[in-house]
């Protein structure tokens, strides 16, 4: 009985040694293996396919120039203007004359208007406030019955412009009332 078994080892192992030489030549199944003893040869199967990939694109980017360094020109040289008038480097309004519209004051009101001459160096607008006086036997006794103010518009250095307003007040009518009442006018200019 010992050597039957022996005998089948030899067989098994023979079988084993067959096949592993089987599998190194690249026969894996039975088709492959008829093929090789019949002599005919098998359409390989291959197990996967191999594609290399794409070689990698090459750009050439040249190298960007420095950005230029801006330097503003020079300011331009001063040139200096002597100033002669009295208010240099700004407007200054002066009134050069003034008058009443209508007859002067009515009952609660007076209306009146400048003329005003920019004396300054420079082109400017400003404020003309009027102010009614209240005068008895040609003395100033109130200095402030009403006010009203105007624009005096955009005026170039030396130009002349009219402004006007209405002042409105109780106080007129009440002061009118007064024996040797006479209304007076104050303007200042802002």
């Amino acid at each position: 009985m010992a050597d039957d078994n022996s005998d089948w080892r030899l067989i098994i192992g023979a079988i084993g040694l067959a096949l592993s030489v089987a599998a190194f030549f690249g026969i894996h199944d039975w088709t492959q293996l008829k093929a090789a003893l019949g002599g005919t040869s098998p359409t390989p199967t291959p197990l996967h396919t191999y594609t290399p990939p794409p070689p990698p694109a090459f750009t050439y980017t040249p190298p960007r120039p420095p950005a230029p360094i801006y330097t503003p020109p020079p300011p331009p040289a001063p040139t200096y203007t002597p100033c002669t008038a009295l208010y240099c480097g700004r407007s200054h309004f002066d009134e050069t004359s003034m008058q009443w519209v209508g007859s002067s004051c009515g009952t609660d009101n007076c209306s009146l208007t400048a003329t005003f001459k920019n004396d300054g160096s420079l082109a400017g607008s400003a404020t003309a406030t009027f102010t009614i006086t209240g005068l008895q036997s040609g003395k100033l006794v109130f200095p402030a019955l009403a006010r009203c103010s105007a624009a005096i518009p955009l005026t170039p250095p030396g130009g002349v412009v009219s402004a006007g307003c209405t002042a409105y007040s109780i106080n007129i009518r009440n002061f009118s009332a007064y024996p040797q009442a006479t209304f007076g006018a104050t303007i200042t200019t802002s």
